[in-house]
């Protein structure tokens, strides 16, 4: 499986309408993604820890190169301060669905 993570500190009055916008998002991707996990780091109540898993690499490229992950970006950049990414290569599932 082939991941992206990002992390970043979002606005506290503006986390409602961060988790609504990432919700939207994610149902919008295309079928290749097979799972994300938003998380609230419990050291910090404002850190959140997007990770999206697809099955096939080419498949995140794509992402990578998408409008929907301009809009991803962008969301962390509006509503707070981008603090990582990172791309990566998992043999773990968060969930089976």
């Amino acid at each position: 499986m082939y991941t992206f993570t990002v992390k970043g500190i979002i606005k506290e009055q503006k986390v409602y309408e961060f988790k609504v916008n990432i919700k939207r998002l994610m149902l919008g991707l295309t079928p290749d993604f097979k799972e994300y996990s938003l998380s609230r780091d419990d050291t910090s109540k404002n850190l959140y820890n997007l990770r999206i898993i697809w099955l096939q690499e080419n498949s995140r490229k794509e992402f990578l190169k998408s409008e929907d992950y301009r809009y991803l970006i962008s969301l962390f950049k509006i509503l707070g301060i981008i603090e990582s990414q990172t791309v990566g290569q998992s043999d773990i599932l968060i969930s089976e669905t």
